[in-house]
């Protein structure tokens, strides 16, 4: 069912004043029942413009193509977790600027990691052909209607010079007049004070995929920051690791199978078993098992529901952890909101070089929906693994295996800082 978003008005100003032209021109809003248009034309009425709308999802005649100094609109949202027709409007947007000309619009979540080739393609020319000034993440009730996550995408029609996109994530504030006045500001004087704003450099965001989702990356803050949030010890230390592996096993986890790789690639479903975890069992008491939900170990218990194989690589599978990894080198208990995975040859892979080869898949980029989003099993099954010689994983074993350790023994601390919570 599609569901034409009902805009906030400070919202639509934002689209309007950050767009529009200071001098002459033509504004066009193409899906213009979102009520964009009318706020834009109040906020910029001391402007010599001229507005244009139409409905495209209306049906309103042929859709005009301009084309436009400006493009102003928020793209109707499908139910969720449904693929829309948002890419490809997007698309025809593109093409009804002028060169030089901006948009601004308002985009699901979902199209930034949306697995279609009509999103991959606007990614790709948002990446490679426009000028990508901002990404604005929105807080997940600004359209209650949907209970989408979206974001506002600022381009304008020329070749990209800067060198990095800027991401100004809100996802977990409040959308307010001041908060957008304040990105606004920022935007133009290039101090992010207050602001959880991140740098997205063009040279890392990946092809084929073309990925936009922040998460899928380790960003750095926006110079100009200040009071930023201190950084997770783990994810930090975890982050720092994954870029060694990186560098010593380039394209090691891939949807698309390249014939240049220096070692054998294989497909996850022939290499992995895969489960999901289960309800934990009335009457479960306190116990040996490690119990894994979402953000890791929240106790223990005596059940266990994984096999004789170890390790464990438990791979969270919905809501905000989505796709994050843990390593149990015990028998444990996975939740439902889990996915436990073992080698299907266990001798073939260092159990270390695993963690770090199924974090460079990066599964949260596949994640389905935005508002509580999961990630299947085919995720893993359908992307392909390198398989180095043994000898060649455990060089890389033991160059970071000091510093994984300390990772882990951090995980288990907070294991039993839970276990004594709940004895006490």
């Amino acid at each position: 069912m599609r569901v034409q978003n009902r805009m906030p008005q400070a919202l639509a100003v934002f689209l309007g004043t950050a767009a529009a032209p200071a001098d002459r021109g033509v504004v066009f809003d193409p899906f213009c029942a979102g009520g964009v248009l009318p706020a834009a034309m109040a906020s910029l009425g001391d402007r010599p413009l001229t507005f244009v709308g139409q409905n495209w999802s209306a049906g309103d005649g042929e859709p005009d193509l301009g084309p436009y100094d400006c493009v102003i609109t928020s793209f109707p949202f499908l139910s969720p977790g449904a693929a829309g027709g948002e890419e490809a409007a997007l698309l025809r947007v593109m093409d009804c600027l002028k060169p030089g000309g901006r948009c601004a619009c308002v985009v699901s979540a979902g199209l930034l990691g949306r697995d279609s080739r009509d999103a991959r393609l606007a990614r790709q020319r948002l990446t490679e052909e426009l000028d990508l000034e901002l990404l604005l993440l929105l807080p997940e009730d600004t359209f209650p209607d949907t209970r989408v996550y979206s974001a506002v995408l600022l381009f304008r029609r020329e070749s990209p010079e800067r060198p990095a996109v800027t991401v100004v994530d809100l996802r977990d504030g409040t959308l307010s007049p001041d908060t957008l006045a304040q990105v606004q500001n920022a935007a133009r004087s290039g101090r992010w004070d207050g602001l959880r704003a991140l740098r997205l450099p063009r040279e890392d965001v990946e092809s084929p995929g073309y990925i936009l989702t922040p998460d899928r990356y380790d960003l750095q803050p926006q110079e100009g920051r200040r009071g930023a949030a201190p950084f997770d010890a783990t994810s930090y230390a975890l982050g720092e690791l994954d870029r060694i592996f990186d560098q010593c096993f380039p394209h090691a986890a891939l949807r698309v199978l390249r014939e240049d790789s220096p070692y054998p690639l294989r497909r996850g479903g022939d290499l992995f078993r895969l489960r999901t975890g289960q309800q934990l069992p009335e009457g479960a008491g306190q116990g040996p098992y490690p119990l894994y939900q979402g953000a890791g170990v929240c106790g223990y218990t005596d059940f266990c529901n994984t096999g004789e194989i170890l390790p464990v690589y438990v791979i969270n599978r919905v809501g905000d952890y989505c796709g994050r990894i843990y390593l149990s080198e015990k028998p444990c208990f996975v939740q439902q909101n889990s996915i436990s995975l073992t080698a299907r040859e266990p001798e073939d892979f260092d159990s270390v070089f695993l963690y770090f080869l199924l974090r460079s898949a990066r599964l949260n980029q596949w994640k389905i929906r935005s508002t509580k989003p999961y990630i299947r099993q085919e995720a893993v099954r359908d992307t392909w693994f390198i398989v180095p010689p043994i000898e060649v994983q455990r060089t890389f074993s033991r160059r970071v295996e000091d510093r994984f350790r300390q990772i882990l023994a951090i995980w288990e601390e907070q294991s039993y800082v839970m276990r004594q919570e709940a004895l006490f």
